[in-house]
């Protein structure tokens, strides 16, 4: 029994390791430029294991939470207050979007694909939203891990296949962009597979607030190393 509970990670542990690789990554985007490589290969390998496991839970959210609008709007919110920091801190235009708005869209396509049962107008309407993903953080290949922990049924193979996925797709884009730097990011997704798998339902410490409420704080942070890395060099 005591065996059994050491080999189970909980929500709150799976969540605290996802915040913990979203810094690593976001800190290599940001400050990359000052670190030696091997320093950025290990930060992207951290940064990798992050989106699965907040695509999992963001689909868990879903299938449990009492007020699906109020959930969505909370996502909202703080996608909004995370967009100036986070197009600071990136480097990138301010047109694109932040991991919060490729939450957002996750949900009302899940909400869409949960409502509509006509294979021919799911199509239809999948076409226009990965158009539309180009301009979202994770685009695409974030919107089509998220449906996939939605729609596998087999527990195994959910918790095996989105990573995967994410882990191959990352890789072949930084391959056909050359990033060798960021190759070790696709580690990473690979990374959140035996963790996910370790999950045996248990919330642990509750922590409704604690990655909304981080996710614009650290943003702001690095956007102020940014701006004052920029005005030392000049």
């Amino acid at each position: 029994m005591v065996i059994n509970k050491m080999q189970n990670i909980t929500a709150f542990h799976l969540k605290i390791i996802a915040i913990i690789g979203m810094t690593m990554n976001h800190t290599v985007h940001a400050l990359g430029e000052q670190m030696p490589l091997w320093l950025q290969l290990l930060l992207n390998a951290g940064g990798g294991l992050t989106f699965p496991i907040m695509a999992f839970f963001l689909v868990e959210g879903y299938r449990h939470t009492s007020n699906l609008n109020r959930y969505m709007l909370r996502v909202f919110v703080f996608a909004l207050i995370s967009q100036a920091p986070f197009v600071i801190a990136m480097g990138i235009a301010p047109y694109m979007l932040n991991i919060m708005f490729t939450l957002l869209l996750g949900l009302l396509l899940l909400r869409f694909y949960e409502k509509q049962q006509a294979t021919w107008v799911r199509v239809l309407v999948a076409v226009p939203v990965l158009f539309i993903s180009i301009w979202f953080d994770w685009g695409a290949i974030g919107l089509f891990v998220i449906m996939l922990y939605y729609v596998i049924s087999d527990e195994r193979k959910r918790r095996t296949i989105p990573g995967s996925f994410a882990g191959v797709m990352m890789l072949v884009l930084h391959s056909l962009a050359g990033d060798l730097s960021f190759f070790s990011f696709s580690i990473g997704c690979f990374i959140a597979i035996p963790l996910l798998l370790r999950y045996r339902g248990e919330r642990g410490r509750k922590m409704k607030y604690l990655f909304y409420i981080y996710y614009p704080l650290h943003l702001a942070v690095l956007a102020v190393l940014v701006v004052i890395a920029k005005g030392l060099s000049n």
